[in-house]
């Protein structure tokens, strides 16, 4: 009798996997050949009544997968960047000149494609680089230089940069004129101050200041130490602080204080958008506005963990770590934060006539959660109204949105790829 239980217990353990496996097997296919996803879609009612249930042991019902979303079913296509080494590349952010993608690596390689032929080829699951020769590591060691974020603006190009010599590191810019067969580069700014501790992302974008063309940068400060040791409430240092710096007398200013770790920026007009990496939860959407404070390491609605030398479990404390009202504590509040954290990173704003469902709304990328993220704020962007996860499956690096193909552009980070999603039939 035990031997026949036993045998029951096996079988049923099996099929359960298989089902689980199978179910995980074929969203992966649907996400592969958005064709198939199409067929079943035109039989859709009696598709989803059928295997809901199987579908939802491993997904809440309402998080879609590409191509579907809650309200519009998009096309989604991945491409293969390959160097000419025959290599993909792993981590990497991207820009639109004219007709052409250009990709800008970490390690501070650089290529182009054209654009215009990589989005009509329908087939296409792979595509060669184009290599940009530079002299960004004339006389330096390519180890100690980490590339976070480029800006094209006025036929320039303008790299943010980490450097790390002898326990110091220092965040730089460097510019050189646009040009495909050879990009020269001076430097454009170096920060008089360094620090020893991570320094791991940043972000760059043009924005005029008071009437002055200039670059906004964002310097990470996520040091761990009791927070009055922290250099995003110093005054005097660059970092945890967003900084302006006016392209013609390259005089800098500090924009804004009290930050964590900003990864994306969406500028326009007056309006200032920053994601950024909170501790052990709270990931945030804030508002950007001059000379205001956001609160780190005092305030956060993420908090404090320790991992234990036994288990390496966390353990959190009894009561809340950080501040929980930035307000009353005379720091702006986030417009959003996520908990649990996503690992956010770029935010952009689509236009109107991608999508009659998808009026006055936002994309947020995310690296840990490896789904985009639609979102729609009031007028004043004081705060969401709703958020949309849509499961991409790849950790998103970047989001560029190319109006003249009408098409948002995905760098997937380690995979060596970006992803390509329009709403054309």
């Amino acid at each position: 009798m035990r031997l026949i239980i036993f045998f029951l217990i096996t079988i049923f353990t099996l099929l359960l996997i298989f089902t689980l496996n199978i179910f995980s097997i074929k969203d992966r296919v649907y996400w592969k050949f958005p064709s198939v996803a199409k067929t079943i879609e035109q039989n859709k009612y009696y598709y989803f009544q059928k295997d809901r249930v199987f579908k939802n042991i491993q997904n809440d019902y309402n998080v879609s997968f590409l191509p579907d979303t809650q309200f519009e079913s998009l096309n989604l296509k991945k491409i293969n960047l390959i160097k000419n080494s025959g290599k993909k590349i792993k981590s990497f952010s991207i820009d639109f000149f004219d007709d052409r993608l250009f990709i800008s690596t970490s390690r501070g390689f650089f290529y182009y494609v054209n654009f215009n032929k990589l989005s009509t080829k329908k087939n296409e699951d792979k595509i060669n680089l184009n290599t940009i020769k530079t002299n960004f590591f004339k006389d330096r060691n390519k180890k100690n230089f980490t590339v976070f974020d480029t800006v094209i603006l006025d036929e320039k190009i303008y790299v943010y940069y980490l450097k790390d010599t002898k326990n110091c590191k220092t965040v730089n810019i460097d510019v050189a004129q646009l040009n495909l067969e050879y990009l020269y580069f001076e430097i454009f700014f170096n920060s008089d101050e360094c620090q020893n501790n991570e320094i791991q992302i940043g972000k760059i974008s043009s924005l005029i200041h008071n009437n002055v063309q200039g670059l906004l940068f964002t310097v990470n400060n996520v040091f761990r130490d009791q927070p009055e040791n922290y250099l995003s409430q110093n005054e005097n240092s660059i970092f945890g602080k967003t900084i302006f710096i006016d392209i013609k007398n390259r005089n800098k200013k500090v924009y804004t204080s009290g930050h964590r770790a900003p990864q994306g920026l969406f500028i326009e007009g007056d309006l200032i958008l920053s994601t950024e990496h909170g501790p052990k939860g709270g990931d945030e959407i804030n508002k950007i506005q001059f000379n205001k404070n956001y609160g780190w390491p005092f305030a956060s609605y993420g908090d404090y963990y320790i991992k234990t030398n036994d288990t390496n479990s966390n353990i959190y404390s009894k009561k809340p770590y950080y501040l929980k009202n930035h307000e009353e504590s005379g720091f702006e509040e986030p417009v959003y934060s996520f908990v649990p954290s996503i690992g956010i990173s770029e935010i952009i704003r689509l236009p109107n006539d991608f999508s009659p469902h998808f009026k006055n709304n936002f994309l947020i990328g995310s690296l840990n959660g490896k789904s985009l993220y639609r979102a729609k704020f009031d007028k004043n962007f004081n705060k969401l109204i709703f958020v949309e996860k849509i499961y991409i499956g790849n950790r998103i690096r970047d989001i560029k949105y190319n109006i003249k193909k009408n098409t948002i552009v995905m760098a997937l980070e380690y995979n060596g790829q970006i992803a390509l999603i329009n709403n054309f039939d």
